[in-house]
């Protein structure tokens, strides 16, 4: 039988990791991990931008259509002090978000302008859109068409 010597044992030992090693594997890998993690984040702020700005689109687009739908002489008279110089802002009318179940609202405004020209019988339609505040940012979205008599 034979005995064992120092330099077999240490042979022996030199097959694993050693504590350094492991330890420097377990901060590359913290900051590949951490790395992923901030890519998660900010993919998933974009996919919350843009569909709130969808969601505003069509928030829009349906007042767009409920306007499009009032006949000229509703929309083009100016009788209250709200107009002024041809242009009449609209209360602000507060719609609740359906995104993510969150219980927030955009708000919405609308404003017409009559045209100026006095061979022209037109109004300009406008609708904007608010959104609340996210990130110490708030989004809007604005249409504009133009109605004839």
């Amino acid at each position: 039988m034979r005995q064992l010597t120092i330099l077999d044992i240490s042979h022996r030992n030199s097959r694993g990791f050693t504590l350094v090693e492991l330890m420097m594997a377990t901060l590359i890998t913290v900051f590949v991990l951490l790395g992923l993690l901030k890519a998660v984040e900010v993919a998933m702020e974009m996919n919350l931008r843009n569909q709130m700005r969808d969601e505003m689109t069509q928030v829009a687009d349906a007042r767009m259509n409920g306007f499009r739908s009032m006949t000229f002489s509703m929309i083009s008279t100016c009788s209250n002090a709200s107009c002024t110089d041809g242009v009449h802002a609209y209360a602000s009318e507060p719609v609740a978000s359906g995104l993510r179940g969150v219980n927030r609202s955009y708000t919405v405004f609308r404003t017409t302008k009559v045209s100026t020209d006095t061979n022209v019988s037109a109004v300009d339609l406008g609708v904007r859109v608010r959104s609340w505040v996210y990130k110490n940012m708030s989004s809007s979205w604005e249409m504009h068409t133009v109605k004839g008599e």
